[in-house]
């Protein structure tokens, strides 16, 4: 299991987690930065141009942070 499968499963808790300073606020910015990653990568896919530098950078320039911080949000969601 991902850690990206275990933030998902928490559901609502995540956001009562994050109120109570158990898990920084970040965690749930990344999520949604994954989300938007793996949306991104589907249509990517279904057109047939799933460059992961190039989904990298339209998720970078949408949420105006830098590809390495998308690239280090996609190693931290799919690790274990």
């Amino acid at each position: 299991m991902t850690r990206y499968e275990t933030i998902r499963g928490m559901g609502d808790r995540l956001t009562a987690l994050v109120s109570l300073g158990v898990i920084p606020i970040h965690i749930a910015y990344w999520k949604i930065y994954y989300e938007e990653y793996v949306k991104e990568l589907d249509a990517g896919i279904k057109s047939g141009r799933a460059e992961k530098s190039m989904i990298a950078d339209v998720v970078a320039d949408k949420y105006g942070i830098t590809r390495r911080t998308v690239y280090n949000i996609i190693a931290f969601m799919e690790g274990k």
